[in-house]
């Protein structure tokens, strides 16, 4: 039985909105159960709000033991893009911004988190990022703040998604140029005519729904790539 560890971001968690609720709740995630009895012992250590630097604060935590021989899927990019959006609304174009991790360190921040993991004897699988909805995305950062000026310094709204797609890019890369497994959960979304159900009201976080589509694209690699036939493992939150 492989250790399976999950490491990101509010994604790599499960979060979703509940519409029934009125609140944030994490989503059933069967797909999680599916890796299981492809013979991982799964244990999901991602969060609300991490970044690339809670990556690595992360990983120090694991015992060595637990990680060799292990897998980590990695997946962030959505907050380390993300900037404060409430000095933007006070500030506007007058002010200067930095994301949460800058670009220009970005790459070499991920670069950094999968050598520290290979270090310790583990594979590594890196998801990239699932599309916003620039739209639903703007109303969600904008609520509660002054919108003119927050798009008045964007430009206009596709910014948005303009500045994700960027880091996704960078996060490809990064998983090109470490020879690491790239769990292609974007592009189902791309070239989904049903997309608006995919994501939740504030346009970043999945649906049940389009948690079932990230779910399938993992157990499907994992299964061609990690696969362990015959065994069982369990989950821990």
């Amino acid at each position: 039985m492989s250790k399976l560890f999950i490491i990101g971001d509010s994604i790599m968690r499960g979060v979703t909105f509940s519409e029934e609720r009125g609140r944030y709740v994490i989503s059933r995630r069967a797909g999680l159960e599916q890796l299981s009895q492809l013979g991982f012992d799964v244990v999901n250590k991602a969060r609300m709000g991490f970044t690339l630097r809670d990556g690595l604060e992360r990983i120090k935590e694991i015992p060595a033991s637990d990680m060799d021989g292990a897998v980590v899927i990695l997946g962030f990019g959505g907050n380390d893009c993300d900037f404060d959006w409430s000095c933007v609304s006070e500030h506007g174009k007058e002010g200067v911004y930095s994301p949460k991790t800058p670009d220009d360190e970005y790459e070499m921040t991920y670069s950094s988190l999968i050598e520290s993991i290979r270090e310790r004897g583990a594979d590594v699988a890196v998801a990239n990022l699932v599309p916003i909805d620039a739209n639903r995305f703007f109303s969600h950062i904008s609520k509660d703040k002054d919108s003119g000026r927050i798009l008045n310094w964007l430009g206009d709204i596709s910014m948005l998604y303009r500045w994700h797609e960027y880091y996704n890019a960078m996060t490809e890369r990064v998983a090109n140029e470490t020879g690491s497994l790239l769990l292609d959960i974007r592009t189902p979304y791309l070239r989904s005519h049903e997309f608006s159900s995919l994501l939740s009201r504030d346009g970043i976080h999945p649906t049940e729904k389009g948690y079932s589509i990230i779910d399938a694209v993992i157990c499907s690699s994992f299964e061609a790539v990690f696969c362990h036939q015959g065994q069982r493992g369990n989950i821990a939150v």
